[in-house]
């Protein structure tokens, strides 16, 4: 078996994606670039004829990496070489462990808030808009996101829904989108091959697509976003840095907000909406375990009248019917109080203009009387006073 045959093998993308990367390091590290499978057929060998020493490879090419980092890479070698009917000895793990460092440094997340996602969306387009609203309204994995077939949306139902077939577990289940996710989408889909036209002519290497367990490109890309493997994580990237919001850990230098902060969005708003944990455990596709697994076996439209008790709490944009929180509540009472003196400012400011209107009439109306009762018009007379000046002045005077 190959190395190639091996990653092919394996269930989900990211894992994929994570072993590959972990065995070429090693792999490289050791021999420099070549093909993935020459490079691993040749380690076996070396290995099998005890040239090799697997704890003191693992230590020396991936010290220079995060600890999570070197805890990934050496998970994905153990894998392979256990699928490949390595004898990995008690004492040979033991060293592997041995050289593991001792502090697990690991990143501080922060918070995703509806003030927060409401700055986002100021800074999206129509793709990056329904992208964030979908994964914030259904609690779906950034790769559940970018699998996602279009065949798999079901918008004309209520709630909107979606079926996640690509997921950690290896479990397909039922998705849910608010009623703005979906407007969003529909949206999106009324725009999306000039999207995927013009990333296809920025950028033909990211338009990817997982075909079976390989990343690649492919025609007629029927994803709802066929644009590749980072693409979510770039998307994200930049809506968090234009809105002021981008921080790095100062220890690990990862960002503290990223997709996955979508998700625990989800799980707490759901959850402080009124919305069984058990219940929302199931819709984000996480195990039963403690929660009880009754839940899990209840149908789809149950599903979804649990969501529907809950969207309100997921929702972004405010609506008449979505309850407010305080502070929400405090601001728009001083917005209807703020337009509610403004309407009356208009109507002083209509007065006032009324009253200038009257008052100019009146004007007119007596200097037309005046003129009646002397015979003589103020142009005349103003013309009289001029020509009057300009006489003590030494000027002719002024005929008109």
């Amino acid at each position: 078996m190959t190395v190639e045959t091996f990653l092919n093998s394996l269930r989900t993308g990211g894992t994929a994606y994570t072993y590959r990367h972990g065995i070429r390091k090693l792999l490289e590290g050791l021999y420099g670039q070549g093909v993935l499978s020459s490079l691993g057929a040749r380690y076996l060998s070396e290995l099998k004829d005890g040239k090799r020493d697997l704890p003191a490879d693992l230590k020396e090419e991936f010290k220079d990496l995060a600890p999570t980092t070197q805890a990934a890479y050496r998970s994905a070698v153990i894998e392979w070489l256990r699928d490949e009917d390595i004898d990995l000895t008690d004492k040979t793990l033991r060293c592997i462990r041995k050289g593991r460092p001792k502090v697990r440094t690991s990143t501080r997340q922060e918070p995703l808030t509806l003030d927060i996602i409401r700055e986002m969306l100021t800074f999206s387009d129509i793709r990056s808009r329904a992208l964030l609203l979908m994964l914030i309204s259904s609690g779906c994995r950034a790769g559940e996101i970018a699998s996602l077939d279009l065949d798999d949306l079901e918008l004309d139902k209520t709630p909107a829904r979606f079926y996640v077939r690509d997921t950690k577990n290896g479990e397909s289940r039922v998705a849910f989108l608010s009623s703005e996710a979906k407007t969003a989408v529909e949206d999106y889909l009324s725009q999306r091959e000039n999207y995927i036209q013009r990333a296809s002519q920025k950028d033909p290497t990211m338009m990817l697509k997982r075909f079976g367990k390989v990343w690649a490109r492919v025609e007629n890309d029927n994803r709802l976003f066929p644009y590749g493997l980072n693409w979510i994580d770039d998307i994200f990237r930049e809506m968090i840095t234009k809105a002021g919001h981008a921080k790095k850990d100062r220890v690990t230098g990862r960002n503290t907000i990223t997709p996955h902060a979508c998700r625990a969005f989800f799980v707490t708003k759901m959850k402080s909406g009124g919305v069984p944990d058990a219940c929302v455990e199931k819709l984000v596709g996480h195990e039963g375990g403690y929660l009880g697994r009754e839940y899990f076996k209840v149908g789809e439209e149950e599903q979804a009248a649990s969501y529907a008790k809950g969207e309100w709490s997921i929702t972004v944009g405010r609506r008449g019917d979505v309850p407010l929180s305080t502070s929400e509540a405090e601001r728009v009472a001083i917005q209807k109080e703020t337009q509610t003196e403004i309407a009356a400012l208009k109507d002083a400011v209509a007065m006032l203009k009324g009253m200038v209107m009257v008052e100019e009439q009146a004007g007119r109306d007596e200097r037309e009387t005046l003129e009646r009762a002397t015979g003589t018009t103020l142009r005349a007379v103003l013309l009289k006073e001029a020509n009057e000046v300009r006489r003590r002045s030494g000027l002719p005077p002024a005929t008109q």
